[in-house]
């Protein structure tokens, strides 16, 4: 009998250490930690502030560049034939790889409501000498279509499109080298898909509106109606499909022999900052993981050796090492949050901060490389969102092993000897 009272009273214990108390033991725990730990407090706040510094700094960089260089001459996203492996607007397309944009359409419907055909080629020009030394790409669009979807050609004299098919506009870098002024003539020349040179004349109607970015690529690129690019080059085909900035997220991918090429993936220069900004992104990211995994694994380790007797304590009443686990997770939880909104509150003042006092460009190549001509750093709710979930990630990471340790495999005798 006193055998049977003796074992329900421990049963009795241990619904009581199993009882809701669990949560008043969870606040204790986390204000043990912010009172002991102040040191493990600061670190780990300032690792949260910049990591959520440095999220917010890059994805701001990488909304300024798309936005920068599909403004500037990317237009949008290019729907390309699956055989043209990689994309460069500045240089021309394959012949073989042309296809169809009637057939495009059929198969990606949704599509069309949103994009406009092209066709890219290099050509050769003159202006009455004869002599036909320029070469620049000529890009052949749809006037109509990419008026109203695009709207990309700002002029800075002259006239868009009228509808006439022998027309051209040019930015000021290839007019000066050919010698020809607004209304003037040039003759065009071009490889046909058959091999030979075909020429056609057209008579320059607009001076595109030089921008900060035409050293990179202004003297390469002119436009022209569809109709006179393929009567140049002799043929019906289209080399890409242009599609409306952000139109990409409305459909998961293209049916048939296309795939889609995203703008900043579409010009050597973009994609070669872009991907400069996204391995040095990855470099810092991975440098505070592992200082936070080094800081919390050693803390962890020395709390937990400290924490013995009292570890044995639940375990000798009945507790679980799964429920004694949830415990001392709950309390990290707890102190995670506590420190993100510390390091979050001066994360966000900084860059506030920041983007108040504005962050300009000094001269054309800071201007490529932050994107615009100001930059602007508020942490939207998504750098938010991945900050904190990659910070706790690599917390919970780092403490899983040292809170097991204290759990499993215990020999409860010794937690109870001075420690």
């Amino acid at each position: 009998m006193a055998e049977m009272a003796g074992i329900e009273r421990q049963k009795t214990q241990a619904r009581m250490i199993q009882a809701p108390s669990m949560l008043r033991m969870v606040f204790a725990g986390f204000g043990r930690y912010r009172k002991t730990r102040k040191n493990l407090s600061a670190a780990l706040s300032f690792i949260f502030f910049l990591i959520l510094f440095f999220v917010s700094l890059f994805s701001a960089l990488g909304r300024n560049l798309e936005a920068y260089w599909v403004d500037s001459v990317l237009g949008g996203d290019y729907a390309v034939s699956r055989a043209e492996s990689y994309v460069d607007i500045m240089k021309p397309v394959n012949p073989d790889n042309y296809f169809d944009p009637v057939a495009f359409y059929v198969r990606n419907p949704r599509a069309k409501a949103v994009s406009s055909p092209r066709l890219r080629v290099g050509v050769m020009a003159e202006a009455g000498d004869g002599d036909f030394e320029n070469m620049f790409i000529l890009v052949g669009l749809d006037p109509v279509r990419e008026k109203e979807l695009f709207d990309s050609i700002q002029l800075e004299a002259g006239s868009y499109f009228s509808g006439t098919k022998a027309e051209i506009i040019l930015p000021p870098s290839i007019m000066g080298a050919l010698g020809v002024s607004l209304g003037g003539d040039v003759v065009l020349a071009a490889q046909t898909s058959m091999g030979f040179l075909n020429m056609e004349r057209a008579r320059v109607v607009g001076v595109r509106k030089d921008s900060s970015t035409s050293f990179i690529f202004g003297n390469y690129q002119g436009f022209a109606p569809l109709e006179l690019v393929r009567s140049l080059v002799g043929t019906e085909l289209a080399s890409e499909i242009l599609i409306q900035p952000g139109a990409l997220g409305n459909f998961s991918g293209l049916r048939g022999p296309f795939r889609l090429s995203p703008a900043i993936e579409s010009f050597g220069i973009a994609r070669a900052v872009s991907l400069a900004y996204g391995f040095l992104r990855l470099m810092i990211l991975l440098l505070l993981g592992a200082f936070a995994l080094g800081i919390v694994y050693q803390n962890l380790s020395l709390m937990n050796e400290e924490r013995r007797a009292e570890i044995g304590l639940y375990l000798s009443y009945g507790a679980s090492p799964s429920w004694v686990a949830t415990l001392m997770y709950g309390e990290l939880s707890l102190y995670i949050l506590y420190c993100a909104l510390l390091g979050g509150s001066l994360a966000v003042a900084a860059l506030g901060g920041l983007s108040l006092a504005g962050l300009y460009p000094i001269d054309t190549v800071t201007e490529v490389m932050l994107g615009g001509k100001r930059l602007s750093l508020w942490p939207g709710p998504e750098a938010l969102i991945s900050s904190f979930a990659l910070f706790m990630s690599v917390v919970f990471a780092s403490s899983s092993l040292p809170i097991w340790k204290a759990v499993l495999n215990q020999n409860i005798v010794s937690m109870f000897r001075k420690v």
